[in-house]
């Protein structure tokens, strides 16, 4: 029969004691509670040490926005656009004096409530990545379009936010 080891009270000691020093617990920043991070991302927020500091928010924005381009990159290459690229609003028209990708948008052609804008969005920067390694112009033909081709402001500042600095 094996003998089962049975602590003695007596044989206890402090350890804060032995070692001349106090342990504290939350002083040290590497040990501070953070909110739920998990919750904060699926709200939209950022967690606090991420808006701490400026220029550590700006770099977390910075590379956010970056993920959110290269997933929705991956999902125009993977997607069926006929939809949207068959309206013929969008193409390149070539170049400009300068070298620059021309890109023309027709207004008349663009059924905003008959399309699946996300789907437009994606066929944007389906578009646009490839061409975009510098300089670009886009022009935007706005002549002969009634309230079914106007895009609302929010969806043209979903794109702008969406689209690569590049």
């Amino acid at each position: 029969m094996a003998a089962v080891y049975q602590p003695n009270v007596e044989d206890s000691t402090d350890l804060a004691s032995q070692f001349q020093s106090s342990v504290s617990i939350g002083e040290h920043s590497f040990s501070q509670m953070e909110e739920d991070i998990d919750k904060q991302r699926l709200l939209g927020g950022q967690p606090s040490y991420a808006t701490a500091d400026p220029e550590i928010a700006s770099m977390t924005s910075d590379l956010q926005h970056k993920q959110r381009y290269e997933r929705l990159l991956r999902r125009a290459k993977n997607e069926d656009l006929s939809e949207v690229s068959g309206i013929g609003c969008l193409y390149q028209c070539g170049v400009d004096k300068f070298g620059r990708p021309v890109i023309i948008f027709i207004g008349k052609w663009f059924k905003f409530n008959e399309i699946n804008l996300d789907k437009a969005l994606l066929y944007l920067i389906y578009l646009l990545d490839p061409l975009v390694k510098g300089d670009y112009v886009v022009l935007y033909f706005h002549t002969i379009t009634g309230t079914e081709n106007h895009p609302s402001l929010s969806w043209i500042r979903q794109i702008y936010e969406a689209l690569e600095y590049k």
